[in-house]
Order: C-alpha cells, then structure tokens, then sequence
C-alpha cells in the first residue's frame, strides 16, 4: 500500500511539473509568435516610411526649385514695372506654397498617428460653416483652373466629431479633386442626415481613380502612385490620412470612381457623441 501511494503521488508531481513545463513552452511560443507578428508589422511599417519619404523628398525638392523660379520671374516682372504679368507670377507661387503647406500638414499629421500622439477632441458643429470655411481657402486655386466649385449645403446639419481632423479630412479630399480635375471641370459637395450620421459627398469630374489603387488605399498600401491630372506625381497620403481620420472620428470613408468617369468620395462622421 505504501509503494503504491509513493508511486501515485510522484506520478502526480510528475504530472504536474509537466504541465507546468508544458504551460511554459506554449506561453514562450506564443510569446514568440507574437514578437515575429510585431518585428513583421515593423519591418513593413518601415518600408513604407522609407518609401513615403523617398517620394515626399522629391516632392519638396520639387515645389522648392518652383518657388525659386516663380520668385526669379516675380522679380524680373516687377523690376520691369510689368504689374499684371507680376500679378500672375505671385498667384503660381501662392499656389505652390499652398500645396507645400498642406504636403507639410500631411506629413506632420501621419507621424504623429504613427506613434499614438494623435489626439482627438470631440465637439458638435456646424458641417455648413466648416465646409464653407475650406472651400473659400480653395476658390483662388479652382478659379485658376477653370474649375467650378459648388457647396451650397442646408444650415441645421450638425456632426458630433474633432473639428481640426474634419478641416484636414475635407482639405485633403478637396485638394485631390481639384488636382484630378481638368480645366472647365466641377466639383460639387453635398450633405445630408441619416441614421445618426452625416454624409457629405465630394464629387468631381476628373480623371478617375483605378480601382487597383482604391483597394491599395483600403489595404494601407502606401506604394500607391497617381498621376495627376497635370501629369505629376502623387503619393496618395492625403486620401489615406482622410480615411484614417474619419475612422479614428468614429465614421467612414468610401471611394466610388471609374477611370474617366470622376469621383465620388462619400464622408460618414456621427451626429451624436
């Protein structure tokens, strides 16, 4: 009986020191898929950034050297008293610095998601008077153009949501349809109440966005590139910040558009908290 009970009872410790071992075994496993999971999540999360950069560099150096030349013929046409040409001159370089300013708002805004510092700070307001406010930034470029902007929306549409991210969501999706836009196009933003959340729709007449692109923007691929309607360049940066925004305010953000046939960018933000 004595034997028995000795074998038992180092059968039992023997059993749970094996569990105990085996616990650990699976608890270390786990913990090292987990770190594999994160070094991949970073090793891409670097890839990206050293692709974004690449492309934002040339982008600068870019709307640098403009600058320089728009600043040269500003120069040359006021030293020779030619006001209008001038006039003309100084609109190019506004235009330039507008868009390095929301290149350099762009970039600020996506580091700063990239480590958690982004800050939100919910708060009801007017979607009429937020719309009008960026849209009277953007006349000057889309008259430039010959592009007609149309933003006539009705005054009791309230969102509940961080009215700095909204400026920047609708900035950017505005921004990209006028550089999408051929001269003689329009751009057209509407909205409406329903189901507890504001849509407002930004639609235009431009070039289209492939749907190759579309599905890279919604997978957070950021090897997308566009060319503009001006033939240029674009990272796509802009769009993906409007997306992760309007998510991050507790909404969404679809993209309907065909090659050749313009696009439509439709904005769902809450109207209560």
């Amino acid at each position: 009986m004595r034997k028995t009970l000795n074998f038992r009872t180092i059968l039992t410790g023997f059993l749970r020191l094996f569990s105990v071992f085996r616990n650990k075994l699976f608890r270390r496993r786990r913990s090292v898929k987990y770190l594999n999971q994160e070094l991949e999540k970073l090793q891409q999360l670097n890839q990206s950034k050293d692709q974004l950069f690449a492309i934002v560099s040339h982008d600068l150096r870019s709307a640098v050297h403009s600058l320089q030349i728009s600043i040269a013929q500003l120069k040359t046409q006021l030293a020779q008293a030619n006001i209008k040409e001038a006039m003309l001159m100084a609109g190019n370089t506004e235009q330039t610095i507008l868009s390095l300013q929301s290149l350099l708002n762009n970039l600020l805004y996506w580091s700063l998601s990239q480590t958690g510092q982004l800050n939100f700070y919910p708060e009801k307001f007017s979607v009429r008077r937020i719309v009008n406010q960026v849209c009277y930034d953007f006349l000057p470029i889309a008259t430039s153009k010959s592009i007609a902007l149309y933003y006539t929306l009705a005054s009791d549409l309230f969102c509940n949501a961080d009215i700095n991210s909204v400026r920047l969501i609708l900035r950017n999706i505005i921004d990209n349809a006028i550089k999408y836009t051929p001269a003689q196009g329009a751009i057209t933003i509407a909205a409406r109440q329903e189901n507890n959340y504001c849509y407002i729709t930004i639609q235009d007449t431009g070039i289209g966005i492939s749907r190759e692109v579309i599905e890279a923007l919604f997978a957070g691929d950021t090897k997308r590139i566009q060319q503009e309607a001006s033939g240029k360049q674009s990272t796509g940066i802009g769009l993906w910040l409007a997306k992760n925004m309007t998510e991050r305010n507790g909404g969404s953000l679809r993209i309907f558009s065909e090659i050749g046939m313009g696009t439509m960018v439709r904005i769902a933000l809450p109207v209560n908290a």
